[in-house]
């Protein structure tokens, strides 16, 4: 799970809370989309295109995305923070997040949405591949779920709008989804029509690098079972798959307190700067603390860690 920061437009942030009605009844129409181009500035879809495919080479993973890709199509369609999430699904419908990529300003988001929200995010609700606004979600539909996910989710944490897309990925090791997603915060204009044409236009490439970076993943974790396969004779036939060790590997109480409680916070997508902060003591004493859970555990990453954590909930 990994944490990334871009910077973000000058302003104050915005201090006025819109309601759920208060967007409902918000009209967006042909006429009120003329004031709004400025909103994207003078770049258009295709300089934006140009820019991103000079870019796309260099992209191989989700902090890359983020940087190279998601960064300037905020700074097109005016999004104050970014989020780019890969989902393990079932039957089409997200399970659970694999991996979190998002801007400093919304990281509060990460650990309430991750825990279960975004089984409950509008977002999934729509077509995959079409981009979405919430404010457009809520002035087509009075489904009350939807009012109090704005209302006692999005708005709490200072999120006014946001404009998103899913889509899904087959890879040899099955089918996984990536979504990726740009908030404006509370008293920002909504999003026009006209800006969810232009993250439409940029899709393909997003979606072109996303799969390239799950079929990486799926290089390393074949290539872990190659090891694995390598083994000695006398070595368990459960060694032979990192994942397959992982559910049948140490339990929790196999860490101290504060290594479980280090445990989850990586689970929820902490940096070891984050942490730190957090629990009030250095960088260096994370960093000895994820290599004596590394040790005891039998793991190599970060990732690794989030899915023995996972397996070990849900036994």
């Amino acid at each position: 799970m990994a944490i990334y920061t871009h910077p973000e437009p000058p302003g104050d942030g915005g201090s006025s809370h819109a309601s759920f009605d208060d967007i409902k009844i918000r009209k967006r129409s042909a006429d009120e989309e003329a004031p709004r181009e400025d909103a994207i500035g003078s770049q258009t879809s295709a300089t934006l295109l140009a820019e991103l495919t000079r870019s796309i080479d260099a992209v191989i993973t989700a902090r890359e995305i983020e940087s190279a890709l998601l960064r300037p199509i905020a700074g097109a369609i005016g999004a104050d923070a970014t989020a780019l999430f890969e989902l393990d699904v079932d039957d089409g419908s997200p399970r659970d997040i694999r991996e979190a990529t998002l801007s400093s300003s919304i990281v509060g988001v990460l650990a309430p949405y991750r825990r279960s929200l975004f089984r409950d995010d509008p977002l999934y609700s729509t077509p995959p591949r079409k981009p979405t606004a919430m404010s457009a979600i809520m002035r087509e539909t009075s489904r009350p779920e939807i009012s109090a996910y704005y209302d006692n989710f999005l708005v709490p944490q200072g999120i006014g709008d946001i404009v998103g897309v899913h889509f899904p990925v087959m890879t040899q090791l099955g089918q996984r989804a990536f979504s990726v997603s740009f908030t404006r915060r509370t008293g920002s204009p909504s999003y026009s029509l006209r800006e969810e044409a232009l993250l439409g236009d940029v899709l393909p490439l997003i979606a072109l690098a996303c799969a390239n970076v799950a079929l990486r993943e799926d290089l390393a974790a074949l290539q872990a079972r190659i090891d694995g396969m390598t083994l000695p004779a006398h070595r368990s036939s459960a060694e032979t798959s990192w994942h397959r060790s992982l559910r049948n590997g140490p339990a929790l109480d196999v860490l101290t307190e504060r290594e479980r409680e280090i445990a989850s916070l990586v689970y929820d997508g902490h940096t070891n700067l984050s942490m730190a902060s957090l629990l009030k003591i250095s960088t260096r004493t994370v960093e000895n603390h994820l290599r004596n859970i590394y040790e005891k555990i039998g793991i190599r990453s970060r990732m690794q860690l989030a899915t023995w954590i996972r397996l070990n909930r849900a036994n």
